[in-house]
């Protein structure tokens, strides 16, 4: 059925169907504002994000407290060297040429003075002093003549060095050239010295020769190792046994 243009009717749907549109359009219209709205109102709430700034006075306190917190730098103190032991003994000592030129007089004494200072030996690590004076001493050491030595005493002859109290004898010829058995053993001579004034000394205190404990054991000081080492190894200073019969001697 058709509706002519004038028709009552087909007027009245119009109408209504404008009436519709309308009203869809206000309601989608309404709708973009309030979503526009909610976009806007969240984008103003979000909070503005904030510089971590500390104000300049909190900075400064707080940068003096970290340093005071700080441990401190640890500065290494030199540790001082151990005193060394006062000699509980003291003997006095001096050195002289017999039948030799004085030109060996310094290194002589140079060497008995190392002997005497050496922990190793008589000095007992300290507990016995011996001071070098020019007279009066306790102990007389001489480098005498290899034809001077018999006439300190019956006990002494040209070959070997000998101790007759005060008297410490140390042959030239032993003092220049060492011994057949310590060469053949292959002994320095510096080592020999240290050995044959170590060996007198020790008469000089009363001690008398010991012998070889057993073969390659280090030879007693007071050996007779100038002439053999008895299967021994050389040794140029007191062993243990004989400092501590040093020790008991004296007391300490």
């Amino acid at each position: 059925m058709k509706y002519l243009h004038g028709d009552p009717y087909h007027k009245l749907r119009a109408l209504r169907f404008r009436s519709w549109r309308s009203r869809i359009a206000l309601g989608c219209g309404l709708i973009v504002v309030v979503v526009a709205g909610i976009l806007l109102a969240t984008h103003h709430a979000q909070p503005k994000p904030v510089a971590d700034k500390k104000p300049a006075h909190t900075q400064k306190k707080t940068t003096a407290a970290k340093q005071k917190t700080q441990p401190a730098p640890v500065v290494a103190t030199p540790t001082a060297p151990a005193p060394a032991p006062v000699a509980v003994k003291t003997y006095t000592y001096c050195t002289n040429v017999d039948g030799v030129d004085a030109s060996n007089l310094p290194e002589f004494s140079t060497k008995v003075a190392s002997v005497y200072a050496d922990s190793r030996g008589w000095s007992l690590g300290g507990k016995v002093g011996f001071t070098k004076v020019d007279s009066g001493c306790d102990i007389k050491v001489w480098l005498a003549a290899a034809d001077r030595v018999p006439s300190y005493g019956a006990i002494c002859d040209s070959t070997w060095s000998c101790t007759v109290h005060p008297n410490v004898i140390i042959n030239f010829d032993r003092w220049s050239g060492a011994s057949d058995a310590w060469n053949s053993a292959g002994g320095s001579l510096d080592d020999y010295r240290s050995m044959v004034i170590n060996h007198e000394t020790g008469h000089w205190f009363g001690f008398q020769h010991k012998y070889c404990s057993g073969a390659g054991q280090p030879a007693p000081v007071m050996q007779q190792q100038s002439i053999s080492l008895q299967g021994c190894a050389m040794n140029s200073w007191p062993l243990d046994s004989e400092k501590a019969q040093l020790t008991s001697s004296l007391g300490l």
